[in-house]
């Protein structure tokens, strides 16, 4: 057993031995299997016999075959390789062919786990391709929501703008037909205030005109 681990694990019902081939650990059991015979009655099952009429007995017999079996066990139940006690050969002649399976085992073990680990590798990169495409159809989107609001904005400002000549036109014409009726439009009366006012909206609508300046008390 050179280059392997072994060794045993006593509890209260039997002893484990375990072998360690490669890194990957296995069970070895080792147990002596009884072979069925038929039941043969015994004085006392006679005489109840004789004096019952019949009396409840087993079919078979079981003995001690007097012979060693060898089991390779992985996750304590599965058996991967089993040797028993022949004419020609015992258990011990056939040691070589137990490495041989733990090693056949490891192989399959380790081309499984490279299988997983390449799906798992797999996964990833198209879980990352996703995220990426995701990423870049929501980047996509943001530009193209902002885009529109800058359009948006644009012919907001220039319907603005129009809207503004027309009210600067039309208060230019409320003032002609005041001149032309011979009305004077009176400091501080209800008609001045309201054409200062219009005459506000308009300059507030155009966005050619700059914002005025907050003054030296609002920055206060």
């Amino acid at each position: 057993m050179i280059g392997h681990e072994v060794w045993g694990k006593p509890d209260e019902y039997h002893r484990s031995t375990f072998l360690k081939v490669l890194g990957q650990t296995f069970e070895l059991r080792v147990y002596e299997p009884n072979l069925p015979r038929a039941h043969v009655l015994t004085k006392e099952e006679l005489a109840r016999k004789e004096e019952y009429g019949s009396v409840y007995t087993p079919n078979h017999d079981y003995v001690r075959s007097e012979k060693l079996c060898l089991q390779l066990r992985e996750s304590g139940s599965t058996v991967l390789w089993e040797s028993k006690d022949g004419k020609k050969a015992k258990v011990e002649d056939r040691l070589n062919q137990l490495f041989i399976a733990a090693l056949r085992r490891v192989d399959v073990a380790r081309k499984w786990r490279r299988k997983r680990e390449e799906e798992v590798r797999l996964q990833r990169a198209a879980e990352d391709r996703r995220q990426k495409e995701e990423q870049q159809q929501q980047e996509a989107e943001r530009r193209r929501q902002h885009e529109q609001a800058r359009v948006r904005g644009l012919l907001d400002e220039a319907e603005n703008w129009r809207k503004s000549r027309v009210l600067r036109s039309y208060l230019r014409a409320v003032r002609r037909t005041l001149e032309e009726q011979g009305r004077d439009v009176v400091p501080g009366s209800d008609l001045e205030r309201r054409l200062t006012w219009a005459q506000g909206v308009a300059n507030d609508l155009d966005p050619l005109i700059p914002p005025p300046k907050p003054s030296a008390e609002a920055r206060a």
